[in-house]
């Protein structure tokens, strides 16, 4: 009976130390794996940043950045669409490993991300009907009903300056702003130049539509340029994501991938 039992007792140890055996294998296969592939969080709705191509493809400006950055680095990119509201939290649960998705600068997100130098910068600006014509001030801007992004920039810059003077609905997306605006369900979209461009200005249904106002760049309040994010104290990460930018203007694939898209220049200073 005792035989038997030290018998049981050493197939179990075998059993034990096989399934450790293949555990480990497994942790560094996944370890291996995610060495070679940069997930990168975008919200896929920004165009021409990023949108949505009517075969389901995942296109623009920042799918175009992401892809030089992963070849730069030697790593595959694993596109992760995620909602804008979301994509702080996305990427600090560990849903993807980077956030490429034209992300402004600015204090309150370098509590929670830490960001690269800036790979573009951006101003911001109204935009409005060709038939509507305002001051950026109190006065010009009264009783206007204003669509914006959720998390927006330029939202802090609003409450402080012109709280109570202007209504503002929130968004998710690019698309559902452009519809409301053009259905007359608001005045005007304050956003950065080139998102206005891409999703309204550039189109056919654009023609009615100009930039209002002057360009608004104070750092204070409209970020420190556009950056890529990671999750705080990734410092190595952030290493080669600058290195890769770096490169990407000194071959001149930056102006190449600008001119793709725009017909003015966000190249950063």
């Amino acid at each position: 009976m005792k035989n038997a039992r030290k018998g049981e007792a050493k197939m179990i140890r075998k059993a034990l130390r096989l399934i450790l055996v293949i555990v480990a294998s497994f942790v560094t296969a996944s370890n291996i794996a995610r060495a070679d592939t940069l997930k990168y969080c975008n919200e896929a709705d920004f165009p021409p940043f990023s949108y949505k191509t009517p075969a389901g493809n995942v296109e623009g400006f920042d799918i175009d950045v992401a892809n030089y950055i992963c070849k730069h680095m030697g790593v595959e990119c694993q596109l992760v669409v995620q909602e804008w509201t979301g994509i702080i939290p996305a990427l600090n649960a560990g849903k993807c490993d980077v956030i490429i998705s034209s992300m402004t600068i600015n204090p309150d997100r370098r509590k929670a991300v830490l960001f690269s130098k800036p790979y573009y910068r951006s101003p911001y600006a109204f935009v409005a009907p060709k038939n509507l014509t305002f001051e950026i001030n109190e006065q010009g801007l009264k009783g206007k009903t204003l669509c914006m992004f959720k998390n927006s920039t330029p939202l802090k810059w609003l409450d402080e300056k012109f709280k109570g003077v202007v209504e503002i609905k929130y968004y998710d997306g690019a698309e559902a702003i452009k519809t409301d605006l053009i259905a007359g369900r608001c005045d005007a979209w304050l956003e950065t130049m080139p998102s206005i461009y891409g999703t309204l200005i550039s189109k056919p249904e654009g023609k009615d539509y100009h930039f209002v106002g002057p360009q608004l760049t104070d750092p204070q309040w409209f970020g420190e340029g556009v950056g890529i994010a990671v999750r705080l104290g990734d410092e190595e990460q952030i290493r080669k994501i600058d290195a890769a930018v770096d490169q990407m203007y000194a071959d001149g694939t930056f102006k190449k991938i600008n001119d793709k898209y725009f017909p003015f220049n966000l190249e950063r200073e």
